[in-house]
């Protein structure tokens, strides 16, 4: 039986095309996958295995983000700032000295959306979620679309939808595409 994802892919691409014209909303997991694994192509690195991630992971993710033609990545504040604290806990402080000028063209192009304390705090979910995430719920009521990595998130945001144009994308939805393997 095929997921939502998969039936868009196959049989709507146009559709799901569409879904993604004004940009994605990446939450921080996909946005280290995007930007780390950018690194360990160029360089020939394997950080992204230090991260839990293949490079299967990474290659998935930009056949997904080119075939969708998803030309604006979004973030909030709080995904920058997760997206830096994890990567510099798990690879160390020399690591954005080290890459700093190969991440800053990637780091210049996304797209910034916030979203005030105070309207974060007044949620009903707020205790439950993290402020991430809850900008990342406030992007999906804004009807951009979300990919995230993070199952609760995931699951929140799907059950909040407003629009039918409210799209939640777990990555593992992305990795049983097999885009890959379809080529």
């Amino acid at each position: 039986m095929m997921t939502d994802l998969q039936t868009l892919y196959f049989e709507k691409p146009h559709k799901l095309i569409h879904e993604f014209k004004d940009g994605a909303v990446i939450d921080t997991n996909v946005l280290i996958l995007y930007i780390i694994g950018m690194i360990d192509k160029r360089k020939n690195t394997h950080y992204l295995q230090q991260l839990s991630y293949k490079p299967y992971d990474y290659s998935t993710f930009i056949l997904f983000k080119e075939n969708m033609k998803i030309e604006r990545v979004i973030v909030t504040p709080n995904i920058l700032t997760e997206f830096f604290n994890i990567v510099e806990n798990k690879l160390g402080k020399t690591f954005f000295p080290k890459y700093l000028d190969e991440m800053k063209p990637f780091l210049e192009k996304l797209h910034e959306k916030y979203y005030c304390k105070d309207k974060i705090i007044n949620l009903p979910k707020f205790g439950d979620f993290d402020f991430t995430d809850l900008s990342i719920h406030l992007a999906s009521n804004e009807e951009y679309p979300i990919i995230t990595s993070d199952t609760s998130l995931h699951s929140f945001c799907k059950s909040c939808k407003k629009h039918e144009r409210n799209l939640v994308i777990h990555f593992n939805e992305i990795k049983n595409l097999r885009l890959l393997t379809a080529r």
